[in-house]
């Protein structure tokens, strides 16, 4: 008689063991039911994340890059140079390792250049330095460096980028489109000359109550709170679709982990890789792995819903519009 697989889900237990009655048997075991669906929807998001990825690769980044917060405490009207800055990432959780570092050259002033670095714990301001030039080559130079020390890629070939064991990975910020933003505000303000409204609202209580959740400016800040989510590398739009989908690709395979029985240090290296990708605020406390359904379960949805990129950046975009709402309701 054969051995019964070790991954045999409980439910079916018993008919697996009717399966391997002996070795004779020749039909096929069928699959159940369940495990199809969740096979499916497996499938499903996997050519999701393929395709977002696919597209994306595609895609030119704009240009609208902002200086770092602490830099312009320095210089106010610092400004990025052409595309030099990035934003790096490590997690290691058995080194208790949960640091970023940021890079960028930005020009302060005529003939004054910044090759300008942050780094330090996820969550806190962490530590800086400015390096200074008056020759923007020097600055790009140094930069470059940086890079290369940081993450073992060069900074030239950064669309194959591939990371190393113990180095930062390079993380897919999406930068805000102040045009974009000050159209959205300029619109909501010509809106709401036209659509003005004072009047007592018509609808249900509960679907003005659904209406007001669904337009809340703090519920999914709240929300991401909750999870741990870095919201200050992670707020609302910040993190790119291509991230969030290399995010979710991590958890697929820690799902797939789990349900092989994979050793704990598998698990381990594929949250730190999760953490990596998708940078979480755990304090100085050493970050969880991720190794029970349930969890694996609730970071997706939370991952998903920072997916619906266009529908979360319209309503942050267009708050005057969302407040019109209530109004015209």
């Amino acid at each position: 008689m054969k051995n019964k697989p070790s991954n045999v889900n409980n439910q079916w237990k018993e008919e697996a063991a009717d399966t391997w009655q002996n070795d004779n048997y020749s039909h096929e075991e069928e699959v159940p039911e369940k495990l199809q669906r969740e096979d499916s929807a497996t499938t499903q998001l996997r050519n999701a994340i393929n395709e977002t990825k696919a597209t994306a690769s595609k895609e030119k980044k704009k240009g609208n890059f902002k200086a770092d917060g602490v830099l312009l405490l320095e210089f106010p009207k610092a400004a990025i140079y052409e595309d030099y800055t990035c934003m790096l990432n490590q997690t290691n959780i058995g080194h208790n390792n949960n640091k970023f570092y940021i890079i960028q050259v930005t020009e302060n002033k005529k003939n004054s250049f910044t090759c300008f670095t942050r780094w330090g714990r996820v969550g806190e301001e962490g530590q800086h330095n400015l390096d200074n030039h008056k020759d923007v080559e020097q600055a790009i130079k140094a930069f470059k460096k940086k890079f290369k020390d940081k993450t073992k890629n060069d900074w030239d070939k950064r669309d194959n980028f591939t990371a190393h064991p113990g180095k930062y990975t390079m993380i897919d910020i999406e930068e805000d489109d102040e045009e974009e933003e000050a159209d959205a505000v300029d619109g909501g303000k010509q809106l709401a000359k036209k659509s003005a409204f004072s009047g007592d609202c018509s609808l249900n209580y509960r679907t003005q109550l659904m209406i007001m959740i669904i337009f809340s400016e703090d519920m999914f800040t709240k929300q991401m709170s909750i999870m741990n989510l870095d919201i200050k590398k992670m707020p609302l739009g910040k993190l790119s679709k291509v991230q969030i989908a290399k995010g979710l690709e991590v958890l697929l395979d820690i799902e797939a982990a789990i349900k092989n029985n994979e050793p704990r240090h598998v698990l381990m290296d594929l949250s730190s890789k999760f953490y990596t990708h998708c940078p979480h605020d755990f304090g100085r406390m050493v970050p969880p792995v991720l190794d029970t359904d349930s969890i694996i379960q609730q970071k997706k949805e939370v991952m998903m819903t920072l997916g619906d990129i266009e529908l979360t950046q319209s309503l942050q975009k267009d708050k005057v519009c969302c407040r019109l709402v209530h109004r015209e309701c």
